[in-house]
Order: structure tokens, then sequence, then C-alpha cells
């Protein structure tokens, strides 16, 4: 969890003369955090998507902590709340700035609009009683 903490926070406040995401594919250890990261993103979306089923998930990494310090403790309060940021960070933010940054390579000037469609999509996807957490629901009876 630490190594996807840490790969999250390196790409997400890289800009676009840094070049981290070329960078960290250059050595094996760059290559095994990715990979790490990824497989912990994959069992993170698992995880809230059984939380959907169950009715338990928060977009919000703060109400997660609530819940989470409620029915388990103070730690899995913040291992709920971490989850939750990763997984926020890499589904609605890191893609938008990925995106910036490339164009931003290739036009000189940043674009604004990927954030903003990136916030509405988390804002429509992450509420609740809305058609993605019905169709989840759906799928997973």
């Amino acid at each position: 969890m630490l190594i996807t903490l840490g790969t999250t926070i390196l790409l997400s406040f890289t800009n676009s003369e840094q070049k981290m995401e070329k960078r960290m594919f250059r050595s094996i250890w760059g290559i095994g955090a990715f990979a790490v990261t990824m497989f912990m993103l994959l069992a993170i979306i698992m995880l809230a998507v059984v939380m959907m089923k169950e009715g338990k998930f928060n977009a919000s990494p703060f109400r997660a902590f609530e819940i989470g310090s409620r029915e388990g403790g103070v730690s899995d309060g913040l291992l709920l709340f971490v989850q939750t940021s990763i997984l926020l960070v890499w589904a609605f933010f890191l893609p938008a700035h990925l995106y910036a940054n490339h164009k931003f390579d290739l036009e000189q000037c940043r674009p604004l609009s990927p954030y903003v469609i990136n916030f509405l999509i988390g804002v429509i996807f992450c509420a609740k009683n809305t058609l993605l957490h019905d169709f989840v629901g759906w799928l997973m009876r």
C-alpha cells in the first residue's frame, strides 16, 4: 500500500519538465513499483466494488475514515481513507494530469478542460443512488 501511495504522489506532482512517468520505467525498481501499484489498484477497485454492493462505499475519504473507524477502529479508518484517496486520484485526477502534461509538451499551453471534465465525471459517478451504483448492484446479484 505504501508503494502505491508513493507512486501516486510522485505521478500527481510531476510537471511536464520532470517527465517522472518516463523516468520511472528506466530502472527495475521503477518497473517493480509500477507493477505493485497496478496490482494494488486492482485490489482497491475490487474492494470498492464489493463495498458498493454492500452499500458501504463512500467516495469521500473523510466519510470512509468515519465508517472504517466506527466499524474496526482507527487503523481500519486510516486504511479506508488511504484506499479511497488513491482510488479517486487514479480514477479522476491522474488521467487528466498526464493528458495535460502531454498537451503542454505539444502546444506549450496547459489545458484546463481535462481537469474539469474528470471532476464532473467523478462527481456524477461517486454520488449515491446514481446509475453506476444501481448497475454495480445489478451485476453483483
